[in-house]
């Protein structure tokens, strides 16, 4: 990922295991795209203990310019305070084409996400990309969807064409994210399908939600769009 001379990694087909990946690099001169090499990739956290998730960006230094272009399928990680992804100082970065099953957190189902948009406490992540991903149902509904949270947060998050089922809170928006863009989600079985705080603002729009136990909190400056149907 370091290597300026390259634009593209292709991951070969097959398992790989245990992976926890810390990255901070700056690709703002040379764009790089990651993707399977025209075959099936699972990351498979079967067996490990360190209850972390899979890919944490920005978390040291300044992230940009990355873009992670599925298929891919992440299975069997037990989560702790912590997401799947988890980004922090980033720009222009992408995780796209994710399929997620058998992943587990911790109890509450406040604590643990697919997707965490976080912050590293001095900068704010811009420009964040998450489209596409098929969320499988979590233990205990324990596992959540999409969070924001943590300050200074991003400005600029788009996550659009989720199918996602069996979560806590499928969308939690808190912080001062801003600029966010949910569409076209397929929301079921999941206790809350959004939570807000009343300080997050973006919009969500052709939303879909069925089976939700407790019913939206959707709070100013989020925007209700149109298109949205929540049971």
């Amino acid at each position: 990922m370091k290597n300026m001379s390259v634009d593209v990694i292709e991951i070969a087909p097959g398992t790989y295991r245990g992976w926890h990946l810390w990255f901070d690099i700056d690709r703002t001169a040379r764009p790089l795209t990651i993707r399977p090499a025209g075959g099936t990739v699972i990351f498979d956290g079967a067996g490990s203990s360190s209850h972390q998730g899979l890919f944490y960006p920005g978390w040291y230094h300044y992230t940009s310019h990355i873009t992670f272009q599925g298929p891919f399928t992440v299975e069997n990680y037990a989560l702790g305070d912590t997401g799947l992804v988890s980004t922090a100082w980033v720009s222009h970065v992408a995780f796209n084409g994710f399929h997620t099953s058998g992943i587990t957190g911790l109890a509450g189902g406040q604590l643990s996400w697919t997707v965490y948009v976080s912050s590293d406490g001095v900068h704010s992540g811009s420009n964040i990309t998450f489209d596409d991903w098929t969320v499988g149902p979590s233990a205990n509904r324990n596992v959540g969807g999409l969070a924001t949270y943590h300050n200074p947060n991003a400005h600029g998050l788009t996550a659009l064409r989720w199918t996602i089922s069996g979560a806590s809170s499928a969308i939690a928006t808190w912080g001062t994210a801003s600029g966010i863009d949910i569409e076209d989600w397929t929301i079921t079985g999941c206790k809350y399908a959004v939570s807000t705080d009343g300080v997050a603002a973006g919009v969500l729009k052709d939303n879909t939600s069925t089976g939700s136990t407790y019913s939206v909190i959707l709070l100013s400056p989020m925007v209700n769009g149109p298109g949205n149907s929540w049971h």
